[in-house]
């Protein structure tokens, strides 16, 4: 169920509908909420008219990552939000 969620947000942000993107990467979140990849597609998604909520999800990712795993994220995803403070 996560990729198939993961793949459907890839073609909402493809096809050019970042709405139904955030959905379905909020959704894969919701089913794993310590998998990076669907936040990085949650940023992706918001980022394309909501800058300041990618950076949230960013700021939550990094939060979870912290308290519950003592991590940080991971080098792809500090890649995606860096491009967003570009």
């Amino acid at each position: 169920m996560l990729r198939a969620l993961e793949c459907l947000a890839r073609i909402w942000l493809i096809t050019g509908e970042p709405v139904l993107a955030v959905e379905a990467a909020a959704d894969a979140i919701s089913l794993d909420p310590l998998r990076e990849s669907s936040y990085r597609l949650l940023m992706q998604a918001h980022d394309t008219g909501n800058r300041p909520e990618a950076l949230q999800v960013y700021s939550s990712l990094r939060k979870r990552l912290l308290d519950e795993l003592g991590t940080n994220p991971s080098a792809e995803s500090e890649k995606v939000y860096l491009a967003l403070l570009e």
